[in-house]
């Protein structure tokens, strides 16, 4: 016989009836609530001399702390050295973002000229003219930096690395 048949023709047991969630609530008995008071916080020690014990280790953490973040650099030869090379690299270092500002001060002033010229062309040949000789002029231009800041640069490592090397 086919799976299919028996199923149907088995008969179905009458099912009991269901209660609805509400009536199922009403009917079940209440469970006790159980509040659990929050312990008040012990504010006396247990043992005695137990505050000052902590006190003191905690004041010992704080001090062991305290004197491995700080490091003299007369104890500290490395450190003084970077300290004293941090120190010699600021007028280089100032003197390269000067640098670096008055080359893009140069630059946009270029650009902007261009776009003026731009503007004013008349053909399309004018134009072509002014963009070919704006490159050719610009990038002689860029050369010219990146050899001064070339230069500055050097300047900036030689300062920076002699309170190392001293050492």
């Amino acid at each position: 016989m086919p799976k299919d048949i028996t199923k149907a023709t088995e008969q179905k047991k009458p099912r009991a009836k269901s209660q609805s969630k509400a009536s199922a609530k009403a009917k079940a008995p209440a469970k006790p609530s159980k509040k659990t008071a929050a312990k008040p916080r012990r504010t006396t020690p247990r043992r005695p001399g137990e505050a000052a014990a902590k006190a003191q280790t905690k004041a010992k953490r704080s001090a062991r702390r305290r004197a491995a973040a700080v490091v003299a650099p007369a104890d500290n030869v490395l450190v003084g050295a970077a300290i004293r090379s941090f120190q010699a690299s600021v007028p280089a270092a100032i003197a390269v973002n000067t640098k670096l500002a008055d080359i893009a001060h140069a630059n946009m002033s270029a650009g902007l000229e261009l776009a003026r010229d731009l503007a004013s062309a008349k053909t399309p040949m004018d134009a072509m003219r002014l963009g070919v000789s704006y490159w050719l002029s610009h990038m002689s231009a860029v050369q010219a930096q990146a050899r001064e800041l070339q230069g500055l640069s050097a300047a900036w490592v030689k300062t920076a690395s002699e309170p190392v090397r001293a050492v």
